[in-house]
């Protein structure tokens, strides 16, 4: 084995909230991983609330939208408009899909809810070629 680590992403349930999500909590571990020649298997559908894997997670979470920003974003609301999202996307350079994904994981939103925001991302992009907005 050699000395690089490799990410390695499913194109399940491809939209740019899943994706980049996926890509920063992989990427998490392996930064935050202190052991650099471990391996982490995902599968589908695992519930794995290992204190690497909630690592992993608040790393992706952090990482995609700050926490202060996204605590100024939500604090007091209790709806949030297609106008809201896209602003406060804008503002913080993420895909609106992104900030969606994260209010519907969080509660703030239900899980119909602004999904027009999301982007579906081709499986055929996944296959060695660039990524939109990369």
């Amino acid at each position: 084995m050699g000395s690089r680590p490799v990410v390695q992403l499913s194109a399940r349930g491809c939209t740019d909230d899943r994706l980049w999500f996926a890509l920063f909590h992989e990427l998490g571990h392996v930064l935050l991983d202190k052991q650099s020649k471990r391996t982490f298997i995902e599968l589908k559908d695992q519930q794995d609330s290992s204190a690497e894997e909630t690592a992993a997670d608040d790393f992706a979470r952090d990482t995609l939208i700050p926490p202060e920003e996204y605590r100024s974003f939500v604090d007091g609301r209790t709806r949030f408009s297609r106008q809201d999202v896209s602003a406060f996307a804008r503002r913080i350079g993420i895909a609106q899909g992104v900030v969606v994904g994260r209010l519907q994981h969080d509660g703030h939103l239900p899980m119909s809810h602004l999904n027009a925001l999301k982007r579906r991302i081709p499986w055929q992009w996944l296959e060695g070629k660039s990524l939109p907005g990369l």
